[in-house]
């Protein structure tokens, strides 16, 4: 009988070991598996927030390109009002040289014709006229002057326009380069350290 109890007593102490192993066992699993699960979870939300600022920089670039498609377009359009006003202005300018150069010889050969017929006259009277036409020569060539002077005025409003279209160019050149280089300086900023 002693021999059975210490049997039993060993078997009852074998299990309950045994089952206290197993159970040591199963939290060590289980302990294990929450943390594959939580390691897991953080990887899926990781890879989710990194596809999430993709898509952010790709909306980010889209936008970048059609401000860049706009800003070329505004540029060609400025180029283009830039030939138009700098063929206008030498049209208009060589037309108010050929008017002033046809107006002045006009002059010239009515003052030459006077001149010639008060030659014929008393020199009185060929001075009178002389200071007659001189006086209308000079109106006229007042007038031709003042004339020149307004077509240099407009002249140099139109180089000043120019210029300042020239310049607006350039402003908006820098503009697209320097929105590029802020996105791309964005996008690497958020892309990911590796």
């Amino acid at each position: 009988m002693c021999i059975f109890r210490a049997f039993l007593l060993v078997v009852t102490l074998g299990c309950s070991y045994n089952f206290l192993t197993l159970q040591t066992e199963r939290r060590l699993i289980e302990h294990e598996h929450a943390r594959v699960v939580k390691n897991l979870k953080d990887a899926i939300f990781a890879r989710e927030s990194e596809i999430e600022r993709t898509r952010r920089q790709i909306e980010e670039l889209r936008e970048v390109e059609d401000k860049r498609d706009e800003q070329e377009k505004e540029i060609e359009a400025l180029e283009s009002a830039i030939r138009d006003l700098k063929s206008k202005h030498f049209d208009a300018l060589q037309g108010q040289k050929e008017k002033f150069l046809e107006e002045k010889l006009s002059l010239q050969k009515e003052a030459s014709a006077a001149v010639a017929g008060l030659q014929s006259r008393a020199p009185i009277e060929a001075m009178a006229c002389l200071e007659k036409h001189s006086v209308k020569v000079k109106a006229g060539n007042r007038q031709l002057r003042s004339k020149l002077l307004s077509t240099m005025a407009a002249n140099k409003e139109l180089q000043k326009y120019e210029e300042a279209l020239k310049r607006e160019n350039e402003h908006l050149h820098r503009q697209l380069e320097l929105d590029a280089d802020m996105a791309r300086l964005s996008v690497s900023r958020e892309r990911p350290l590796k």
